[in-house]
């Protein structure tokens, strides 16, 4: 048989390439096809891998039986670029509001080529630099969230708690020709924040049988509804209402006045320590009367002499 010679041929790393020869045999006897490595014996195929870069000579021999004809063919296997690795330890990663956390990105490239890392999605309030991430996010993180429910601020709360946001970032490895894309997820566990006292009356002193206001101004940062429970003292009971109280002291002494305010999972309070006196009786002092006094007069008797001359 004779083999007709194959022209050179070009494949990139990781391609599959297949050796299709053209024979003849004059005396139209059926004949085969053989290959030396890397190809299949039979078939011809190859499957190119990372690192075969270079020129290699495969061998096709064609055969009668009993006759054969060799011939080589030259294979050149281009390089073909690697995409770089991101590594991070953990990609799904769960903190509370107001938490710092990290989160260290590297990178390597089975070709040795130099890796820039990025960000694409850079949260507000957060850095990337330097591969690593470092955010805190902030109490304002997850909307909507139901009024009052969690208090905790540790692991059970991101355990437990159903009201979350999630943030996914996107880091970015390039070598300049391929880049890897590694999405990192972020839930963000709602952290109630407890009310806060902003102001208060300044009440230190009082009168029996006279009313006191007692007011305090209350926000908070959750917007959750506030509830305001007002205590007198052992055995003088509790009110609930509104920020302000008017209380009537009917005896003296020193009195404690507590307000506590709640957002139905934590709270605050305010105490006033009022020394109540007693009640001041103005009294009139009439001025008294001073009358003149009148002498009588006593009689008197004039005399009276002639002198005769």
């Amino acid at each position: 048989p004779v083999l007709e010679l194959l022209g050179n041929i070009t494949v990139k790393e990781t391609e599959t390439m297949t050796l299709h020869p053209t024979a003849y045999d004059p005396d139209g006897d059926i004949i085969r096809y053989y290959y030396t490595t890397p190809t299949g014996r039979r078939d011809g195929m190859w499957k190119t891998d990372y690192d075969d870069e270079g020129k290699t000579t495969i061998y096709i021999t064609v055969t009668d039986g009993s006759l054969s004809d060799t011939k080589p063919v030259l294979v050149n296997v281009a390089k073909s670029n690697r995409p770089p690795v991101l590594d991070i330890a953990d990609d799904d990663v769960v903190v509370n509001e107001n938490q710092q956390f990290l989160i260290r990105v590297g990178a390597k490239d089975p070709d040795m080529d130099l890796v820039k890392i990025r960000l694409d999605n850079l949260p507000p309030g957060a850095s990337f630099a330097e591969g690593v991430f470092l955010w805190e996010p902030s109490f304002s993180a997850v909307q909507n969230a139901t009024p009052g429910l969690f208090s905790s601020k540790g692991f059970l709360n991101k355990k437990l708690n159903k009201d979350d946001a999630v943030v996914w970032l996107r880091f970015v490895g390039s070598d300049g020709e391929a880049e890897t894309v590694h999405p990192v997820k972020v839930t963000i566990k709602n952290v109630n924040q407890p009310p806060e006292i902003i102001m208060a009356s300044d009440v230190k002193t009082a009168l029996v049988n006279q009313p006191v206001l007692f007011s305090i101004d209350a926000i908070d940062g959750d917007n959750d509804a506030l509830t305001y429970t007002w205590s007198f003292g052992l055995g003088e009971g509790t009110a609930q209402g509104s920020p302000q109280l008017e209380r009537t002291f009917v005896t003296p002494g020193e009195k404690n006045v507590r307000v506590i305010v709640s957002d139905g999972a934590e709270s605050v309070e305010k105490e006033w320590r009022v020394v109540v006196g007693e009640e001041v009786v103005e009294q009139v002092v009439e001025e008294p009367v001073y009358e003149e006094e009148v002498i009588p007069e006593e009689p008197f008797t004039i005399g009276v002499y002639v002198i005769k001359g």
